[in-house]
């Protein structure tokens, strides 16, 4: 219940109100923050809200029966959540994580507010100084551009690497090996090797991913080959 009204008083809240309460309104009850600890509490409190619906979303997203295959072979809760678990949920939440992310960026230039030079502050001074309107707003787009179309493009990257690579565990000690691609996260495929004993859990007609050791013994399978 805590949880669920911090995330819709977060989300249903402007950035700019949460500033306007963390500078001029806690100051009432005696309570004063610097602008920049406003500043990144606000960002934080406004943040986390939307980080925790995109991890939730991921996590709901894989298969019951990940978790239950997981358990069924000897992982422990946390090596399921690790190996099995978490990187499915990673690779279906990473595109809003990433959005979520240039999202906060771009909401940095509300920060004037609690006396902060932000990207939106400096230019309005030197709107203020040169009487260059045009000029000054086409530094400002320049600079956001600079920013976030790189970690836009490097997201991109690596989404389609997510997507398409394998993830793995090797556990020494009793043998399990898990891998993934892209058919597991669409919740087609998983193989598991353990104690010397191979298993397919699914369909068997997509990419499989398999240890160097035991790939000379399938060598039906696809080319999809990771260690």
């Amino acid at each position: 219940t805590i949880c669920k009204a911090y995330v819709e008083l977060s989300r249903n809240t402007p950035l700019l109100i949460q500033l306007y309460f963390l500078y001029f309104g806690l100051p009432k009850i005696g309570v004063m923050l610097e602008p920049e600890t406003c500043a990144i509490v606000g960002l934080i409190f406004l943040g986390g809200s939307y980080m925790v619906e995109s991890f939730r979303s991921g996590l709901e997203a894989v298969s019951a029966r990940q978790y239950e295959v997981g358990l069924s072979i000897g992982l422990t809760p946390l090596q399921n959540f690790s190996y099995v678990i978490f990187p499915q949920s990673l690779a279906v939440a990473f595109p809003s994580l990433v959005a979520n992310v240039i999202f906060l960026i771009k909401e940095t230039s509300v920060f004037s507010i609690v006396a902060l030079a932000d990207l939106m502050y400096v230019t309005k001074d030197l709107i203020g100084l040169y009487y260059k309107t045009d000029e000054a707003l086409l530094m400002l787009v320049l600079a956001y551009l600079v920013v976030l179309l790189p970690l836009s493009l490097a997201a991109k990257w690596l989404e389609r690497r997510l997507n398409n690579a394998g993830f793995g565990m090797v556990e020494k000690g009793f043998s399990v090996t898990f891998f993934y691609n892209r058919s597991l996260f669409q919740k087609q495929d998983t193989i598991c090797h353990s104690f010397g004993k191979l298993q397919l859990m699914g369909h068997d007609n997509h990419g499989v991913s398999l240890t160097r050791q035991f790939a000379d013994q399938f060598q039906d399978f696809p080319h999809h080959f990771r260690v």
